[in-house]
């Protein structure tokens, strides 16, 4: 595989290596690179419908790139001395046990939990707040943001019911972008 990500299976790996080489050739970009330098160059060039599906390919590998980047950082401040306190601070999250917590979550000491956890986005939502400690309207937007993206439509005011399979993407990109 091009890109450095993980893909579930080799339909979605060859999706995203094309995704990869055609903004890479596209804008000069290196398809050998990160999905997140390579998703940010869709993003800053892109100027058709083809560039942008081809940057949202990137974006669970860019989510994957960005729980690695955040578990090392957090890694290397504790190793260094600094508490869980200055950390939570550092990342805006409730607590020093939410900062663990959240350690814990990105470095897998906590399972992702499996089945239908969900039966709507606004359980979902509440359980990434509970989890990572972020604003809950923050979290809503990202998810109302996500869900559409996924072709779910999404009322403010009226429940979301979600699938399994919904809600676990949704979890993945609403909880990637809590840890930016």
């Amino acid at each position: 595989m091009h890109c450095e990500c993980v893909a579930t299976n080799d339909e979605q790996e060859q999706e995203v290596d094309a995704a990869a080489d055609r903004i890479a050739t596209r804008f000069g970009g290196n398809a050998e690179g990160h999905a997140l330098d390579l998703a940010r160059l869709a993003v800053e060039q892109g100027s058709t419908a083809a560039d942008a599906i081809a940057g949202l390919r990137l974006i669970g590998p860019a989510s994957d790139e960005l729980r690695q980047i955040e578990a090392g950082l957090m890694d290397i401040a504790r190793d260094s001395g600094s508490t869980w306190r200055a950390i939570a601070e550092a990342r805006s999250l409730g607590s020093q046990q939410a900062a663990q917590g959240r350690y814990k979550h990105l470095t897998g000491q906590i399972p992702p939990k499996a089945g239908a956890r969900y039966t709507s986005l606004e359980d979902l939502v509440r359980e990434i707040t509970v989890e990572t400690g972020a604003d809950p309207v923050s979290v809503l937007d990202e998810a109302i943001v996500v869900a559409a993206a996924l072709g779910i439509r999404v009322e403010r005011d009226k429940p979301t019911p979600l699938t399994a399979t919904q809600a676990r993407q949704i979890e993945d990109q609403v909880a990637a972008s809590t840890i930016q």
